[in-house]
């Protein structure tokens, strides 16, 4: 075969395959982080997909070579139509994050593929100008075939390299047990849960009564700024009671982050968490978490800990992309046109919404388990609600494949009712300090671009961004409730958790101390008091 149509061939390959394999490659977009190690199972279905897409091509390039002109000339309009729509569907994918740049990406497609269609077919009449295209585009196909020498290696390597299955839940054996008088700290942190619809804003067929209940014996903050909108950003800084702006998520590498835009790369640190220090003053430690790969970073200090994995930020491409697949069940998810068109028609995810019930489900047991596990002490729950696709309806009350944000806040409502009941009913009830919280707001700004948005989000939301996560905290025999009207950033919950541990605070008073303390925050900046 000549060198020219396995170039060809080679660069119809890369552009193919770049969607898929790209997001497990680039520390910067960390599928590889959220999903369960190793993932050779998807390295393996990644690298015969391109073999076996790169041979195709490749024969099909030298096929074309062989025919007569008038054949040729023929043969040569489906790669000139498929250039643009390879390279426009991979840029939809790869962009998804941005959707400026996906929307764009997609009107490209739908106009540029068809308007290049009907140019290259009106061109037959004109044989030389055709020539001259085919000349091009046999260009760009050789360019693009260098790709192979960037995704190849990478992949081939991560296909071959054999890795233990990582643990996606512990229990460490021996606990002692603990005594009922002995305080416990719960904190349930929601996904995506917004302190403007739950209570100033929220829309009147929207009945939250646990939340309602809960505000009447808790402190709550009416104004916390965020410290991010990236759960995988905003939960670290958590931990560690630091701004992260960035973060490195390199595969089967500990992840490193920033606390500037410009400032150093630093390695995370179990020692430096919440989850140690609390270690560090004999509390029992435990997490139900979603999401964050919580048992990966945190093994040491963590008596117990459990996570479901997820990538609710993938492309349509790689949704179906698991670990836990078979090499052939991955190589499926590759298939022409399925994933592409649903992408470029602008569909929402096939299978979305039940693998989101299926998350929301495993991580509900897994929290209920913990809470009834009274030698636990601290426990994190970060629960998948209210989180986009919607997986409940409201008017109902079932679990749905079709719902909105404002359904999903019912079923945190829900969500909270279950676990504070299974709270009243473990011998550390009297002496528990419940934490309600969220890591950001719901962020309108990127789910109005997406097939999760609906007329009633917009009557919702007022087509604008509340920046407010929530945050509630309830002392042990608290019957009265207050509001924190002081603008403060979220990482004050850091300080707050670390005077729990310490047994600095043990009232409202006293929190209210620690936030008289507090800087005000005023437009993102910090000011004095």
């Amino acid at each position: 075969m000549r060198p020219r149509p396995l170039l060809e061939g080679a660069g119809l390959a890369a552009l193919y395959i770049a969607p898929f394999a790209s997001i497990f490659l680039m520390p910067s977009l960390g599928a590889a982080y959220h999903r369960v190690h190793p993932l050779t199972s998807i390295y393996r279905a990644i690298l015969v997909v391109t073999m076996l897409v790169w041979a195709m091509a490749a024969l099909g390039f030298f096929v074309l070579e062989c025919l007569p002109l008038r054949w040729k000339r023929a043969g040569w309009l489906i790669p000139i139509v498929l250039l643009p729509w390879l390279f426009f569907s991979s840029m939809t994918a790869a962009f998804s994050a941005s959707p400026e740049i996906a929307i764009r990406s997609v009107r490209a497609n739908h106009y540029l593929t068809p308007a290049i269609a009907v140019l290259a077919l009106l061109l037959l009449l004109r044989p030389l100008v055709f020539d001259r295209c085919v000349t091009g585009f046999q260009s760009c196909y050789a360019v693009a075939g260098f790709g192979l020498i960037v995704i190849a290696p990478p992949v081939g390597y991560h296909a071959l390299h054999n890795e233990p299955r990582e643990r996606i839940s512990f229990a460490r054996a021996g606990l002692p047990a603990v005594s009922p008088s002995a305080p416990r700290i719960v904190w349930i942190l929601m996904d995506e849960l917004s302190y403007d619809q739950v209570f100033p804003s929220r829309q009147p067929d929207v009945v939250l009564p646990n939340f309602d209940s809960l505000a009447k014996s808790s402190v709550v903050f009416s104004a916390i700024h965020p410290v991010g909108t990236e759960t995988e950003n905003v939960l670290p800084a958590l931990l560690l009671g630091r701004p992260i702006v960035d973060l490195r998520k390199p595969y089967a590498e500990p992840p490193a982050y920033r606390t500037t835009p410009n400032g150093p790369w630093q390695r995370f640190a179990q020692s430096e968490t919440i989850f140690a220090e609390a270690h560090s003053y004999g509390w029992t430690t435990g997490v139900a978490g979603w999401y964050n790969p919580y048992c990966r970073l945190l093994p040491d200090v963590l008596d117990r800990c459990s996570w479901e994995a997820s990538d609710p930020g993938g492309t349509p491409l790689t949704s179906g992309l698991r670990s836990t697949n078979s090499v052939s069940e991955n190589m499926s998810v590759m298939i022409p046109f399925r994933g592409r068109m649903d992408l470029l028609l602008h569909l929402p995810i096939r299978g979305r919404t039940a693998a989101h019930r299926r998350e929301y489900a495993a991580v509900m047991a897994q929290a209920e388990d913990i809470l009834k596990d009274s030698r636990i002490r601290f426990v994190l729950l970060h629960l998948p609600v209210p989180h986009p696709p919607g997986i409940f309806n409201r008017k109902l009350c079932t679990l749905s494949d079709h719902g909105t944000y404002l359904d999903n806040l019912v079923l945190a409502d829900q969500s909270l009712g279950e676990l504070r009941s299974i709270l009243q009913s473990t011998p550390a009830a009297n002496n528990t300090i419940l934490i309600v919280s969220s890591d950001h707001s719901w962020r309108t700004f990127m789910w109005r671009r997406t097939a999760d948005w609906s007329p009633d989000s917009s009557r919702a939301s007022r087509d604008t961004y509340d920046p407010r996560p929530m945050l509630m905290v309830q002392f042990p025999r608290s019957v009265t409730g207050q509001v924190v009207t002081k603008p403060v950033g979220a990482l004050v919950l850091h300080r707050v958790l670390e005077d729990l541990l310490r047994g600095h605070m043990k009232s409202p008073a006293d929190l209210n101390d620690l936030i008289d303390q507090q800087p005000q925050k005023i437009n993102d900046v910090q000011v004095g008091n």
